[in-house]
Order: C-alpha cells, then sequence, then structure tokens
C-alpha cells in the first residue's frame, strides 16, 4: 500500500524520485513466501525490485 501511495504522489507531483521496492529473503521455507508474491504484484507500479 504505502509503495502505491507513493509511486502515486511521484507521479502527481513530478518528484522525479527513483523508487524501488527491497526484499530480504531470509531463505527460511516458507517464511516469505506470502510476501514475496505480493512484492512481485507490485511490479505493475514500475518500480525495481532488489
Amino acid at each position: 500500500m504505502l509503495a502505491y501511495v507513493l509511486s502515486g504522489l511521484n507521479c502527481y507531483h513530478n518528484y522525479r524520485l527513483d523508487l524501488f521496492i527491497l526484499s530480504i529473503d531470509e531463505d527460511i521455507i516458507g517464511y516469505r513466501d506470502d510476501s514475496l508474491e505480493i512484492v512481485k504484484r507490485n511490479e505493475i507500479l514500475d518500480m525495481e525490485i532488489q
């Protein structure tokens, strides 16, 4: 949600910020699976996933 709002404000006000999504995988089986799927869906916002 925050990424969506920041992306919208960045475009609307032409802040020219270089926004990206940061996700850390701790390599614990099953721990991040759901949240990583949500992060991948946010590619719609044209934010690079790092």
